[in-house]
């Protein structure tokens, strides 16, 4: 973020300095994305239960958008490589998270109770480019293999046998949607 800042004041500063045209033109490029991707990302970050989907909503920008110029298109590169809570077992934070909708969450509890998984999956996914669109959704990094999020950290599976609009009555979920709330995003914390 210093950096991002320090490109942004260039731009701001820009009639002050000598910059050459292609130099302009860079700085411009990487100040739009900036401010149309990463800034909310960055201040996303730190949110446990928001990682799976914010992820997956950040991956879903830079695909859409990586035409736009080289510095959307090397985002997009980077973080295919960073994908670690879009895994079949941290995915399961988004169970947690408020702006996942219910339908998703429904989805997302059938696919933890019916969908096959490998016995020891990857610590992370990796999909081609090609794979990502808007119709990618949550869902589809959910497995049985999930459940082990639940078991890591002696949560209540109870809940997914409900109906996603009744978990707020439930007061097992609530307690661990608490608990899921108060754990900091470790990789974010560290690169702070």
């Amino acid at each position: 973020m210093a950096r991002a800042i320090y490109v942004l004041k260039m731009y701001m500063f820009q009639r002050q300095i000598s910059l050459s045209p292609e130099e302009k033109k860079g700085i411009e490029e990487l100040c739009l994305f900036i401010v149309g991707a990463y800034v909310k990302a960055w201040f996303l970050a730190p949110s446990a239960p928001g990682a799976p989907n914010n992820d997956l909503k950040f991956l879903k920008l830079l695909s859409r958008e990586e035409k736009r110029g080289q510095c959307w298109s090397k985002a997009l590169a980077k973080f295919l490589n960073q994908l670690w809570y879009l895994s079949s077992d941290l995915t399961s934070f988004a169970f947690y998270d408020e702006s996942v909708s219910i339908e998703t969450k429904r989805k997302m509890s059938t696919a933890v109770l019916d969908t096959e998984g490998m016995e020891d999956p990857p610590p992370r996914m990796q999909f081609p480019k090609n794979a990502i669109n808007d119709h990618l959704d949550l869902d589809y990094f959910v497995t049985k293999s999930s459940k082990v999020f639940f078991g890591c950290l002696k949560l209540s599976e109870i809940f997914l046998s409900i109906d996603p609009s009744e978990w707020e009555n439930d007061e097992l979920y609530l307690r661990d949607r608490d608990i899921v709330r108060s754990m900091r995003v470790v990789n974010d914390t560290a690169e702070r």
